[in-house]
Parts: C-alpha cells; sequence; structure tokens
C-alpha cells in the first residue's frame, strides 16, 4: 500500500453508493446477495495537497512556499497544481486517520502561511463510490412507477442527442447497454488503483475493483479499508443501465432515457479515486479542453456522479474543495447540468463532496414507500429525492428486496442484473429524466433544469422525511411537461 497516495489523489470512490444485492442473470439464474460496506469519516492522500498559486506567482515558489517544501506531480485542468510535502515521510504512508490528521495540519500552516501566494489550498481527499416497456425485469423496476416514469414515457422516450456522462468506475460490454456508449477516457492516473496496467489512455473499460481486505488504509475509527476483501462492483454499469439501458426489447432491464447515448468516463477503481482526476474529468466530460487528453467528440449535457466523499464537521464543497467546486463550475458555464448523490451516511450533506458543491442537482435517496431511505444523507444542500432502493427490506412482496435494479457484472464474467441501494442508485434516476428534459427543450439551460425539477416534485410529509429531501420525490411526467412547455 505504499504508493496507494498516486492512484487517490483525491479518492472519489463509490461513497455515494451502498451495495446490498441480489443479481439475476440473463440466463435467469437464481438471485444471489452480496455486500459492499462504505468508508467511514474524512480521508485523504497523505501528504498531497492541491495548490491554486495567485497570478503572477511563479510555480517555481512552490519549494519554499509557506516556509515549506513542496514538489509539484503535476498540474491539474483548472490551473491548480498537485504537490506533495518533500520533507516528509507522508507521501509515503498508508490511508489512515493518523496521516489524515497531519496531512491536514501541514496543510492549514501552509494555508495560513501562504495566504498571500494562493488562492486556495487543499487537501486531496479520499471519496468513495456513491410507455410501458417489455423488458424481461421491467416488472421489478417498481422505481419507475415511484418517479411517474410510465407517464412521462407517453411524452417522450428520450432522444440521443443529449450525451449523459457517468463518470464512475468505466464501461462493460454488457449486451443490455449494446451501441450506448460514446468515446469515453480512463482518468485513473495511478496503476494501483487502475487494475489495468497503464495509467490514463482512451480505454474506459472497468477491469473490476475487487480489493483485499485492508488494501486502502484504514478509516478516520481505525478499521480497515475495505473490513474484508470485496469483489467488484461494476458500479459504472448499474448507473448506466438505469441511464440508458436498452429498453422495449423483451430483454433484460428498462432505462429511463430508451435512445440515451452514454459517454464513459473512468475515475473509480480500486480504493476509489482522486479529486485530481476528477476534476480533469469533469471538464473533460463537459467538453473542456484537458492538457494530455484527446479532444471529447461527444461533449455531454448531462453529467452523472454517483460518487462522493466526507470532508469533515463544518467543511463544504466551497470551503474544502475548492478544485471540485471550479471544475462543476466551468462545466455549467459550458450548459451541462451536473447531478450528485447526496452520499449514504445518514447524515447532513452539508459536509460532504461534490454532495455541497453549488451547482449541481443534489439528490437523496427513497425506498418503496417513497420515505427517505435510512442510509440517505439529507439537509439543505439537498436538491430533490429520486427512488435509491432499501435491499433491508420486500415491502412489495415480489420475493426480491426492494432495490433499485439495473445491469451488472461480476467477477466471474458474466453479465447480470441486480438489486443495489443508495443515493448512487437515484441519481442517475435524475440524471436519465435530465435527458429526458434536455430531449424535449433542447435549449433549457441548467439552472431552468434544476428550477424546473424543483418545482415539478412532489413534496415529502414529515413523516416521510423530517430533516430535509429538498422539493421532494422527482415527477417525471411534470418535468417533461414543464420543461416541453418553457418559451
Amino acid at each position: 500500500m505504499r504508493n496507494l497516495w498516486m492512484p487517490l489523489a483525491l479518492a472519489l470512490s463509490l461513497a455515494a453508493c451502498s451495495t446490498t444485492t441480489q443479481t439475476p442473470n440473463a440466463s435467469n439464474a437464481p438471485l444471489t446477495t452480496t455486500t459492499r460496506t462504505d468508508t467511514t469519516g474524512v480521508r485523504v492522500v497523505p501528504g498531497q495537497v492541491i495548490v491554486k498559486l495567485r497570478d503572477g506567482v511563479s510555480p517555481q515558489a512552490l519549494g519554499t512556499l509557506g516556509g515549506m517544501h513542496l514538489q509539484a506531480l503535476r498540474t491539474l485542468s483548472g490551473g491548480e497544481i498537485l504537490a506533495q510535502f518533500a520533507d516528509t515521510a507522508l507521501s509515503a504512508q498508508s490511508v489512515s486517520a493518523q496521516a489524515t490528521a497531519l496531512t491536514i495540519a501541514r496543510i492549514d500552516t501552509l494555508r495560513a502561511n501562504a495566504s498571500s501566494a494562493t488562492e486556495y489550498v487543499q487537501p486531496n481527499y479520499l471519496y468513495s463510490a456513491q410507455r410501458t416497456p417489455n423488458d424481461q425485469y421491467y416488472p421489478y423496476q417498481w422505481h419507475y412507477g415511484r418517479m411517474n416514469l410510465p407517464a412521462a414515457w407517453d411524452v417522450t422516450t428520450g432522444s440521443g442527442s443529449p450525451v449523459v456522462a457517468v463518470i464512475d468506475t468505466g464501461k462493460t460490454a454488457h449486451p443490455d447497454l449494446s451501441g450506448r456508449f460514446v468515446g469515453g477516457y480512463d482518468f485513473i492516473s495511478d496503476t494501483f488503483m487502475a487494475k489495468d496496467g497503464n495509467g490514463r489512455d482512451s480505454d474506459a473499460t472497468d477491469p473490476g475493483d475487487a480489493t483485499a481486505a485492508g488494501a486502502c488504509g484504514t478509516d478516520a475509527n481505525g478499521q480497515p479499508v475495505p473490513p474484508s476483501a470485496q469483489g467488484s462492483s461494476f458500479h459504472g454499469t448499474h448507473v448506466a443501465g438505469t441511464i440508458g439501458a436498452n429498453t422495449n426489447n423483451t430483454t433484460g432491464v428498462a432505462g429511463v432515457n430508451w435512445n440515451a447515448r452514454i459517454l464513459p468516463v473512468r475515475v473509480l477503481g480500486r480504493c476509489g479515486g482522486s479529486t485530481a482526476d476528477i476534476v480533469d474529468s469533469i471538464r473533460w466530460a463537459a467538453g473542456i479542453t484537458v492538457s494530455g487528453a484527446p479532444t471529447n467528440a461527444y461533449p455531454a449535457k448531462v453529467i452523472n456522479m454517483s460518487l462522493g466523499g466526507d470532508l469533515g464537521a463544518g467543511k463544504t464543497c466551497a470551503s474544502a474543495d475548492p478544485a471540485e467546486q471550479a471544475a462543476i463550475n466551468d462545466a455549467v458555464a459550458r450548459g451541462t447540468s451536473v447531478v450528485v448523490a447526496a452520499g449514504n451516511s445518514n447524515d447532513n450533506a452539508s459536509h460532504y463532496s461534490p454532495a455541497s458543491c453549488n451547482n449541481t442537482i443534489t439528490v437523496a435517496a427513497t425506498d418503496y414507500r417513497n420515505y427517505r431511505a435510512p442510509y440517505s444523507n439529507y439537509g439543505s444542500y439537498v436538491d430533490v429525492a429520486a427512488p435509491g432502493g432499501d435491499t433491508s427490506v420486500d415491502r412489495n412482496g415480489d420475493g426480491y428486496v426492494d432495490g433499485v435494479l439495473s445491469t451488472l457484472k461480476d467477477d466471474t464474467g458474466a453479465y447480470t442484473y441486480s438489486f443495489y441501494q443508495g443515493t448512487s442508485m437515484a441519481t442517475p434516476h435524475v440524471a436519465g429524466l435530465v435527458s429526458l428534459m434536455y430531449a424535449v427543450k433542447p435549449t433549457i439551460t441548467p439552472a431552468q433544469v434544476l428550477t424546473t425539477l424543483k418545482n415539478s416534485s412532489t413534496a415529502l410529509s414529515s413523516t416521510a422525511c423530517s430533516v430535509g429531501c429538498g422539493a421532494g420525490l422527482i415527477d417525471a411526467y411534470k418535468a417533461v411537461n414543464n420543461a416541453k412547455a418553457l418559451p
């Protein structure tokens, strides 16, 4: 684990996704159940720092900035410099509560001593991954009815013109996603995390993120991450299936947008992903030039980020993760809507990123009853809620847990369909709906998208959500019609 810091530059793993699953495959095999555990507490890449110098300050100043010795690693797409403290052994340490505390303490000192030369200084946080069709498993996709999606399909089943970027674990060759993917890029810069034997390249294929117990260090409580060996999540495949699985083809599951074009952008691998990689991926997905990456031929109108991490109490995206906020601002300025997961810690989303970033659509999760799911984050930063499922119960009595059913793959190479739960699963319901809104109103702006979504949602009662679920549960039919009616 000595080199873990390299891949985890601001690691965003599957934090936004609790993943208890039941898995039918294309051959109707019996369902199985597995569990993935979310990481607890603030985690940063040991010894790394992201620095934005003020105009006119030379990068050479890093060598003695704030009385410390910094070594530049690379320049990020927003002009920030990813660096490491060269005068300590922190960068060689595994991720742990102690390494996190020591790194943050040095960053706080650097920020105070170098304020005249810097716009901002921040840690490299570690995040973890957050019509009626005739498809075979559609009857088990209860979650679409909860958002009034079948009625919306009578208005539009979507189009491929608004490309949806899935910033996640990458793509697979799942047959129910055949023909859906366009372009793509692998932004994981560290080979340990990537597991594909190379760094950044144009192959966004997901090789899996199976991880041995403790391979990712320890969490804020000193517990190994992961606590036990975990198989691959193929998280991005599940997210992509909700957005745009091949639909009305008598096979598998249905997607929200029957005609979606999905841009796979790989940032999450073994042990998560890094801020440094993610900020570059956001800009690239929106069609902004990123040094070293090819031009994106398929700029996205919608970005789905089913990922996130804890910044620590009292911190927000704007105050503690400005590099991410700047990247999101740049994407939205290009006319791209950014949809993000609220997180799965049953906590206030105010200190999670990107959940607390401005200019996003932050999504909480609901269960089969249209109640806030027991794991879902909440609070004033939440904009809307969408079905995220609850795999601990079977309230509808269909013989399967009440998770979100979508496309998946397993470590044997089999392509399957699985029930997952989490705000990671709620988020692509919203991203898919936003793509339907762009389909009926191509000129709609990100600000109009957010306002229309909120005004179209159904408020949740105090019994269903007493702690802040935004405007409530999305209503696809109202949202599509209200978008269509815009001047």
